[in-house]
């Protein structure tokens, strides 16, 4: 983790955690959002909530298909842990359950192709206010 430390800085709106285990999916996504963000890459749930249990990512975007984890159960313990951090699903989501807990939980839906192309919007995001984190979410 020490070169995750050089990469992210603490309490820096412009933290993004992409968790993704498709690397093309993550070199397209980081490399389009890199020019204005410090992206943080984590392969699984499990890597992600070390990361984030660790270090403040103001905007989080999920994979809707990791091996290790649930997807949705990765985003809804992000947004417990932080209320005030983005969270988005992105990818398939097909399951109607799961739309509406995503939706419960303020989880945005989306797909890769409208991350990468909303670098402004993301901006937008990362310089909003924040919440306030619960103490002893984890």
């Amino acid at each position: 983790m020490a070169n995750v430390a050089r990469m992210v800085r603490s309490n820096d709106s412009r933290n993004v955690l992409v968790v993704e285990q498709d690397e093309g999916i993550v070199r397209t996504v980081s490399a389009r959002l890199r020019s204005r963000f410090r992206v943080t890459v984590a392969s699984s749930a499990r890597a992600a909530r070390e990361l984030a249990t660790t270090y403040e990512f103001p905007i989080v975007l999920v994979g809707a298909r990791l091996d290790d984890h649930g997807s949705l159960e990765l985003a809804a313990w992000l947004k417990h842990r932080d209320p005030g951090t983005f969270v988005a699903l992105v990818g398939e989501v097909e399951d109607p359950e799961e739309l509406v807990t995503a939706s419960s939980l303020d989880i945005q839906i989306a797909d890769w192709q409208e991350i990468g192309e909303a670098n402004d919007f993301l901006i937008a995001l990362a310089a909003r206010p924040r919440a306030k984190r619960i103490s002893g979410a984890g």
